[in-house]
């Protein structure tokens, strides 16, 4: 079997496929993955690492943690744990090409992986500005490999998203052939997934029962899987990439059974079935054949112990215009609108006339609640796009301000940029997901360059805008929020608003309001979870001598937890993961650290070696530094959702 070793390629799969799309902003693998990269490292210290990343269970648990899908709903995701992580990366460079074959069987599917994503860098490429960054560069001998901005570890066909399917060529070809639609959704999906059952998509079911214990591609996926959820075989961790590509082999088998079942009836003739990860649309030309489609769907599905959703089975008439396509088209209107207005009050050179421009802007923002309510969509389907909109103009309008040299028509761009920032704060409160709170935390970030330019009192008006809009959006998500299950962490969206605010905003937002309220329950909260104990400390951090006690204590507490679970550390993954973060915070002193090393591994590590120890295993980014590179990089991730 190969190892990644030292080769930086060997481990991209670190950046893109064993992590949810959603965390903490400030949490990624980019250090892990630079680390193990890495060839110069202290022997010493090598050895330790070797202790801290040894492979010796048969088994790990995820950390789980919970996320809002909207409308008050919840979804738990999971974090695997990081040693095997690595093992994810070595089985990708072993089997990349299986993986491939077995995820190009059908010709439903509308997002599989269908080639390795090629990685190559420009002539001269831009390390000056990575390291000024933080970035992990890692470049092959000849420098002609460039990992820090690799979004996927496989290129995908046809589409990453599911709005690109609804608004294509193909889906109005399918509409002109068939008079009917029917969606139907697969019920908690990746939740009931029996893990043996990918070796039953592989080969033939009686055939793969007889050779269970046969040392193949499909077994040891299968034992893969279950070792990184704790031996489960029903289920699998939802989230990383490296799951869906688990599913998407089971479904591509499921495809080619009903195609089988349905013959002689002909795929693409006399009816057609594209299928998004766990989303069917079936087409036919009668009530009947769609019928008959649908049960031949259902039959296959719960051959694999999966089972359609019945409450979100809709069938419709052609046109084929979902209520989405049409808020979408309506709402365009509205963004024309507001470019044109943007575009417009940048060139103009009357302060009044922007001024006016920006109050119409403010009234305009309500249709976009109006547009939703008569559609009848859920806002998180058009909130990200809408985001990303605001997100534009805001940095042209940024870019002008800091340009402009008329007193007068600065402080009337301001007022427009001050209008952008009521409509993106206000989307964000009515979808507050993690995904809303990172365009959030992006626009932010691009008001905040204001503050460089020497027009402190210009910035201070919008920073207080974004402060009180900021606390706005967590007093009503603390309300909501229920205490939840003690065994899943969750309010990764307030997570996300309060290291916004602590990063952009300064300390002087966590020292009063309600942001400093919830900082205060989450730094008292018990059992100390470890997403909740990176956000607290990020934010302390900003101010570590007022926060001085607050630190000390969620310090003392965690390094108390790993004591008294030492046993445990390299089997739970969220143990395994407040350890490493304990190692690499700045605000720990290198004999705690030291102390906690020796006492979990034995030896005895020097001070320094220890501090050393910490730089190469923490996941968090304590300085900020790369939270608009790692934001970059979400926008460019193929994920899996509707836009």
């Amino acid at each position: 079997m190969l190892s990644p070793g030292n080769n930086p390629v060997g481990w991209k799969s670190l950046l893109t496929e064993t992590l949810p799309y959603e965390v903490p902003v400030i949490f990624s693998n980019e250090n892990f993955f630079a680390s193990l990269a890495s060839v110069k490292i202290d022997s010493k210290v090598e050895a330790t690492l070797k202790k801290i990343r040894l492979r010796n269970s048969s088994h790990s648990i995820p950390y789980n943690y919970r996320i809002s899908k909207g409308k008050g709903s919840a979804t738990t995701l999971s974090i695997i744990h990081p040693v095997h992580q690595m093992e994810i990366a070595e089985f990708y460079e072993n089997y990349k090409q299986s993986m491939l074959d077995y995820c190009n069987r059908s010709e439903m599917s509308l997002r599989h992986p269908v080639s390795e994503t090629q990685m190559y860098a420009q002539i001269g490429n831009q390390t000056k500005d990575t390291l000024k960054l933080g970035i992990p560069h890692v470049g092959s001998d000849d420098s002609q490999i460039e990992l820090s901005h690799l979004a996927s570890y496989f290129t995908y066909r046809k589409y990453n998203l599911l709005g690109k399917f609804i608004e294509s060529a193909e889906f109005r070809r399918l509409e002109k052939r068939y008079s009917l639609m029917r969606k139907l959704d697969v019920s908690r999906c990746f939740f009931n997934i029996y893990t043996h059952s990918i070796t039953w998509a592989a080969k033939d079911k009686s055939f793969a029962k007889e050779q269970k214990d046969t040392y193949s591609f499909e077994a040891r996926f299968d034992k893969l899987m279950q070792r990184t959820n704790y031996n489960e075989t029903n289920g699998i961790v939802v989230g990383p990439e490296c799951s869906r590509i688990f599913a998407e082999i089971i479904f591509q088998d499921i495809d080619r059974q009903v195609a089988n079942q349905l013959a002689p009836l002909e795929h693409e003739r006399d009816y057609s079935i594209r299928r998004y990860v766990d989303d069917y649309f079936v087409f036919a030309r009668d009530q009947p054949m769609l019928d008959k489609i649908a049960r031949v769907i259902e039959r296959e599905l719960e051959k694999y112990k999966l089972f359609i959703n019945s409450n979100k089975t809709k069938t419709s008439s052609r046109p084929f215009v979902s209520d989405i396509s049409l808020a979408r088209s309506e709402l365009k209107q509205l963004i024309d609108y507001m470019r044109d207005c943007v575009q417009g009050v940048i060139s103009s050179t009357d302060g009044s006339e922007i001024k006016r421009a920006a109050g119409k802007l403010r009234r305009r923002v309500l249709d976009i609640r109006l547009i939703c309510s008569a559609r009848s969509v859920e806002f998180s389907s058009l909130s990200g796009w809408l985001l990303s909109v605001v997100r534009r103009q805001l940095t042209d309008l940024c870019e002008a301000i800091s340009s402009s040299a008329d007193d007068e028509k600065r402080d009337a761009l301001l007022e427009m940029a001050a209008s952008l920032l009521e409509v993106a704060f206000y989307i964000c409160a009515l979808d507050v997901r993690v995904r809303s709170t990172y365009s959030i935390c992006q626009i932010v970030s691009v008001v905040q360059g204001l503050n460089n330019d020497g027009a402190r009192e210009d910035y201070d008006r919008l920073a207080h805008l974004m402060t009180s809009e900021l606390n706005d959006i967590i007093r009503s998500q603390t309300y909501e929020n229920s205490a939840g299950d003690e065994d899943v962490d969750g309010n990764i969206e307030l997570y996300n608003l309060l290291i916004t605010g602590a990063e952009y905003l300064g300390a002087d937002f966590l020292k009063t309001g309600y942001a400093a309220d919830y900082l205060g329950e989450l730094a008292s909260a018990k059992p100390t979870r470890y997403f909740s104990y990176i956000t607290c400390k990020f934010c302390f951090l900003k101010d570590s001598a007022m926060f001085a006690n607050e630190l000390a204590g969620m310090n003392a507490a965690v390094h108390a937890k790993l004591v008294d679970s030492k046993s445990s550390i390299m089997t739970d993954s969220e143990l395994y993961l407040l350890f490493c973060d304990y190692l690499s915070a700045p605000d720990v002193s290198k004999k705690d650290k030291m102390d906690l090393i020796n006492e979990i591994f034995g030896g005895s590590i020097s001070k320094n070696d220890a501090e050393e120890v910490g730089e190469h295993v923490g996941f968090v980014d304590w300085r900020g530094v790369r939270i608009t590179h790692l934001l970059r990089r979400k926008t460019l991730k193929p994920v899996y959702a509707w836009a």
